[in-house]
């Protein structure tokens, strides 16, 4: 006990001592220093109880003093994961109606499942949050509830009538809850409407906050935004007997927030709505074609996906025809408004980029081979724009991209020729140095060679612009209003020679990357889909709908938590090791191939002879018994290469991740040991 004393009378010697004290004398007045050396007085008499006591006292003083400020946070994370984003509460600071969140959480879950418990901490806390930062005028517009759903009882009836989900969590079949209710409570001039979140579950806990404001944003818009889709595919799900069969997951979220109509013929498209999205569009109605350029002339918003390559179609050659039997086609690239706008994008090259190629699994036989694919690319960082509505996407995956080129007089963005007018442009998606361009006949020939592609592939040192953002003005590509084409609804058929006001536009070269395989993954719960997204693709549809709209929602907070952060170093070293096996791997995998070839031979020879009641000989066993042989020490030499592969990868993952773990604790250690040195360099000088 005596020790311990001495370390801590030790302890606070050194916070209450002389030579802590004293520095800050000469920095105050003559009052100040009587108060002080009267305080020093009186710490120096006390002893080590009272000096103990003082210690509480202080601390207990510091956190009233601190409690105004005690719900502030200081979020370390890389994208401040654990407070709400700058957008949540810019946006709840300016609600002027009424919110309830009830949280339905059964006591039986959160006591039997330790982390369900703390997922309900988090939830509460990430509630709580929201419900400060809603104060406007001096009340907040966010209340918080939590209700506690028992068996039989009313909270029961009331959740289950709420439409939340339950679940048993034993063999008691007692069900339990873990839902929310967002409720926009009513007014005079507004009725109360609801939003459910019928289950919370834990791997989605990255998306909760945007999943609670969406459902605000929602339920706070008095009306929809009008979109018009021109397209050839069918986003939203099939026609006549296969109507909604299919439909695209970032287009169901779209739909979600704004009125989305399909139009094919110009009678049907409305000059009056809020956004044009073009998706790989094939529009052989001139009038169609009209009513865009003048819609455009007239300061209109279009967001357009063109590809060069639409594979998701050429890869399922039943798939080449929509539910109305029209054929879709390969290319989009050659869109006519393009070359007014300056833009050109090649309807035979794919844009292919050894740095940021993606690994997919090219292996045969049940085999698993990685492969760099040069013309997936997974994007991220300054490879997209910190403009926006790209600043706040973390990582997108662009598949089989044409080259969004500028005509020379609008490369620097200003000026133009004739044509383009006055078209200034924002490059928004780029690839690095390290491109090419690839004949578009590599990529449709079945199955196109990626790994000898990979290999022979030589980098030109030229970064492509794969997404663009355009302004400005153009002049029209029609001399006068199409011949015959119907007037419009007021009786009006004004003809618009040069633009009225400036347009906005988006160009991606892309249309493949919104399909779900490139950016959503899907499972089921509870017999409902669940999407978890792995890129931003989803997320940059809808971020760069509401920009060109020009209404505030959740851009910079759909693609939060989105997708994985690899240590860089770590996959620089998994590559270096991957090439040094590569060649040796390959020449297996080509000897393994033609044995396999040579033993189906004699086999079906062998089978051919048996047909035709001949004996088979003594040198086709030993031929085959030699082949056999040579396939076992073959697969055997390839799994002892796999084998020292990942040895390599695993001792270098390991090395660094102990580095990343042990740097930090170091550096504080360090921190402490340097102070410590100078605290007792300065006693002794004292002395």
């Amino acid at each position: 006990m005596s020790k311990k004393k001495n370390i801590i009378g030790r302890f606070l010697k050194r916070f209450f001592g002389q030579n802590f004290i004293a520095k800050p004398m000469s920095r105050l007045g003559a009052g100040a220093r009587i108060c002080w050396s009267f305080c020093l007085s009186r710490v120096k008499v006390l002893g080590f109880g009272g000096k103990a006591l003082l210690v509480f006292v202080l601390f207990v003083l510091f956190n009233i003093a601190f409690s105004p400020i005690s719900e502030r946070k200081l979020d370390f994370t890389a994208e401040g994961l654990s407070t709400l984003s700058s957008e949540a509460i810019h946006f709840l600071g300016e609600l002027d109606s009424d919110f309830q969140l009830t949280l339905y959480a059964s006591s039986k879950l959160v006591r039997e499942v330790p982390t369900y418990a703390d997922y309900e901490r988090r939830a509460l806390a990430l509630l709580n949050e929201m419900a400060r930062h809603s104060n406007r005028g001096g009340r907040r517009h966010v209340s918080v509830i939590v209700v506690r759903p028992e068996p039989f009882s009313e909270e029961e009836d009331e959740a289950l009538e709420s439409g939340l989900s339950p679940v048993s969590i034993d063999q008691s079949g007692e069900q339990v809850f873990f839902g929310l209710k967002i409720t926009r409570l009513a007014t005079s001039a507004r009725e109360e409407k609801n939003s459910l979140l019928p289950f919370l579950i834990l791997n989605k806990e990255q998306s909760l906050e945007y999943e609670i404001m969406r459902s605000i944003v929602e339920l706070a818009r008095t009306k929809k935004p009008r979109i018009t889709l021109i397209t050839s595919l069918e986003p939203l799900g099939g026609y006549g007997a296969s109507a909604g069969f299919g439909a695209w997951r970032s287009f169901q979220a779209l739909a979600a927030d704004f009125d989305i109509e399909t139009v094919f013929v110009s009678e049907d498209f409305d000059k009056e709505t809020d956004l044009v999205v073009l998706l790989h569009p094939r529009i052989q109605d001139q009038e169609l074609l009209y009513a865009l350029d003048q819609y455009m002339l007239a300061g209109g918003r279009a967001l357009l996906f063109l590809d060069p390559y639409y594979e998701s179609a050429s890869a399922n050659p039943q798939r080449r025809t929509s539910s109305l039997g029209v054929t879709i086609p390969l290319s989009s690239s050659s869109f006519p408004l393009l070359a007014r706008w300056g833009i050109t994008i090649p309807a035979d090259m794919i844009v292919a980029d050894e740095q940021h190629a993606m690994l997919i699994d090219g292996g045969s036989l049940g085999r698993v081979e990685p492969i760099p694919h040069l013309a997936w690319l997974q994007l991220a960082g300054k490879f997209l724009s910190d403009r926006e509505p790209v600043r706040k996407i973390n990582n997108l995956i662009i598949a089989s991209a044409g080259a969004i080129l500028l005509q020379e007089k609008n490369a620097s963005g200003e000026g133009g020729s004739k044509n383009s007018g006055e078209v200034s442009s924002i490059p928004l998606i780029r690839s690095s140095v390290d491109t090419d361009l690839l004949d578009l006949d590599f990529f449709i020939s079945e199955p196109p060679e990626l790994l000898q592609a990979y290999e022979d592939f030589e980098a030109q040192g030229e970064q492509r612009t794969l997404g663009i953002s355009l302004s400005g003005r153009f002049s029209s590509m029609f001399d006068e209003r199409p011949k015959g084409m119907k007037e419009e609804a007021n009786g009006t058929s004004s003809h618009l020679s040069d633009s009225e006001k400036p347009f906005k536009a988006i160009i991606v070269s892309d249309a493949d990357f919104l399909n779900d395989r490139f950016w959503v993954e899907k499972q089921n719960f509870l017999g409902e889909t669940i999407f978890t997204p792995f890129s931003g693709n989803g997320a940059f549809l809808l971020d760069a709908v509401e920009w060109l709209v020009g209404v505030k929602g959740l851009a910079g907070l759909r693609s939060r938590g989105v997708g994985d952060r690899p240590l860089i170093y770590l996959e620089r070293l998994r590559l270096r090791a991957e090439g040094r096996w590569r060649l040796e791997q390959n020449a297996l995998n080509e000897k393994l191939q033609e044995i396999e070839q040579r033993l189906a031979q004699i086999r079906d020879a062998q089978q051919e002879r048996a047909d035709g009641a001949l004996k088979d000989t003594d040198v086709d066993g030993e031929v085959v018994k030699s082949f056999t042989q040579q396939l076992v020490e073959t697969r055997g030499a390839l799994r002892k290469i796999q084998r020292a592969l990942n040895r390599d990868v695993g001792s270098m993952q390991t090395i660094v991740q102990v580095f990343h773990a042990i740097a930090m604790p170091l550096l504080v250690a360090l921190f402490f040991l340097i102070v410590v040195w100078r605290r007792r360099r300065a006693d002794s000088k004292a002395e």
